[in-house]
């Protein structure tokens, strides 16, 4: 199971440029009730004013700039297009007309003409900081962060203590790969406000990408200080931690994500994670919900879900949420893994021989399915190898464990199956090299163990078909296999049974 990571935030603040007031005739215009109106605070009285005057005269270059410059502060973006364009017709020598439009397409994800539109302002005012930071957030928008670093570096010239244009550059660094220069610059604007959330956000936020997890969770602390409802800094530390192992510790990060923005996906998801690592699968199916809900699609979530409710021994659901991750999306593998998973211990707590079997098959078909998708997945051979073993079906087991072992020559499991299939097919030689192998290798001592046990039946077994000294020599070195077992395992009960079948030696 994964984590899910959030992204970088970017804290971009547009700056507005207010249109040009106007000194009110005796008798009041449509127009000046339309300003009276915007200073009255009375947004939908004055948008119907410009709307009017713009009726009696569409070529009214400030009724339309206004209207436009309105519509914008309102966030009708896509509605302030149209009077900003005809505006900057109008009144092509007007900069706020062409910052207010630069605006109004970028915040419609139009940002080449956004772009285009705050150039025309910058030819206007050249040394505007307020225009080269909206031009460098269009570049950023684009993808051009070496251009917008540019630009926000100009920017910094005329106005040096600006945060916001600080911040910016800063992100333009980062997006860039300078990171180091993005975090000085981050400090560099925390300099002059200390206290700044969204700073010490992405100052954190930078720290973390960096790989400085003290540094970074230091800066999330302040930031969650400095503002207790800073959702992305509450996750940014639930995942420096969680990465740490301190799940409780994390947990407690995500509750407080999942209080200020229960509508979001990622600290459900996480908190279900870490919930199930700790085996409180009730808690993991709680977070595992809440986050289907929210994406009810996303097939991993659905995987999470069911493996929950499997572990709660809520077996019959907990196949049945797994069967649906697997029809919602048959390519991912870990639905299959996880269903597969689900038969084969559901298969071992059933009484009935034809039950046992008919999930083993199941899980067989799992398995077998994974192995299509990844061939190079080595747990499902040896789960397959296993599973065709109980099932007696030894070439096939013995198909599988080639396989893995073919994937990890040092594989321990695969070694020890491939070995005891070789004993089967009366391959002896070859098992008893496997086995030999496998007891010169650091696979452990319940390993090792078992593997000097499978050596000592191979060597019985080669010793059935040989004669005088040879099969004497094949019975000593039975012997020796078993006594080796127990001397890793004394309570080796296979060996132990072993061991006492041989007669003593002479």
């Amino acid at each position: 199971m994964r984590k899910r990571t959030m992204f970088s935030v970017i804290a971009v603040t547009l700056a507005l440029a207010t249109s040009t007031a106007v000194i009110a005739a005796p008798q009041k215009s449509d127009f000046d009730r339309g300003v009276i109106a915007y200073r009255q605070n009375d947004i939908t009285g004055s948008i119907a004013a410009f709307q009017k005057a713009i009726e009696t005269n569409r070529e009214d270059a400030l009724a339309q700039s206004w209207l436009g410059f309105i519509l914008l502060k309102q966030g009708n973006s896509a509605e302030a297009v149209a009077p900003l364009q005809k505006a900057s017709t109008l009144s092509p020598k007007d900069p706020e007309v062409w910052n207010n439009l630069g605006t109004a397409y970028l915040n419609i994800g139009e940002a080449e003409k956004s772009v285009a539109a705050y150039r025309e302002a910058l030819k206007l005012r050249p040394s505007s900081a307020d225009q080269l930071y909206n031009l460098g957030n269009a570049q950023l928008s684009l993808g051009k962060p070496a251009d917008a670093e540019k630009t926000f570096r100009q920017a910094v010239a005329s106005k040096p203590k600006d945060t916001s244009i600080l911040n910016n550059l800063a992100l333009s660094l980062q997006q860039q790969g300078k990171t180091q220069e993005a975090i000085a610059t981050f400090k560099a604007a925390l300099a002059i406000e200390p206290n700044s959330p969204s700073l010490l956000l992405n100052l954190g936020l930078a720290q973390k990408a960096n790989r400085d997890y003290a540094a970074a969770q230091t800066t999330l602390d302040r930031a969650t200080k400095a503002s207790k409802d800073n959702y992305y800094a509450r996750v940014a530390l639930g995942e420096i931690l969680a990465g740490q192992g301190k799940d409780n510790d994390a947990i407690a990060h995500y509750k407080v994500a999942a209080s200020l923005r229960p509508d979001q996906f990622t600290p459900h998801y996480n908190l279900g994670i870490l919930y199930a690592n700790l085996g409180k699968h009730k808690l993991a199916v709680d977070e595992f919900t809440a986050a289907q809900k929210i994406k009810p699609a996303d097939v991993d979530t659905m995987v999470n879900l069911g493996w929950s409710i499997y572990k709660t021994g809520q077996d019959d659901q907990g196949i049945s949420t797994l069967k649906a991750a697997v029809a919602l999306d048959g390519a991912f593998v870990e639905a299959h893994k996880h269903l597969a998973a689900a038969y084969m211990t559901k298969k071992d707590t059933l009484a009935t021989v034809d039950s046992k079997s008919e999930y083993r098959d199941l899980a067989i078909g799992e398995w077998s399915q994974v192995t299509r998708l990844d061939a190079k997945d080595i747990v499902a051979h040896i789960n397959l190898g296993n599973l065709y073993w109980e099932a007696k079906d030894i070439s096939k087991a013995s198909v599988e464990y080639r396989a893995a072992v073919a994937l990890d020559p040092k594989s321990p499991q695969a070694k020890l199956g491939l070995g005891l299939a070789l004993v089967k097919e009366g391959k002896l030689d070859e098992a008893i090299s496997q086995y030999n192998s496998l007891i010169n290798s650091d696979a452990g001592a319940k390993i090792i163990a078992a593997a000097y046990n499978n050596l000592g039946v191979a060597y019985e077994q080669k010793s059935e078909s040989a004669t005088g000294a040879e099969k004497s020599k094949l019975i000593d070195s039975a012997r020796d296999s078993y006594t080796k077992a127990l001397a890793l395992d004394k309570d080796y009960k296979d060996a132990l049974y072993n061991l006492g079948r041989l007669p003593k030696k002479s």
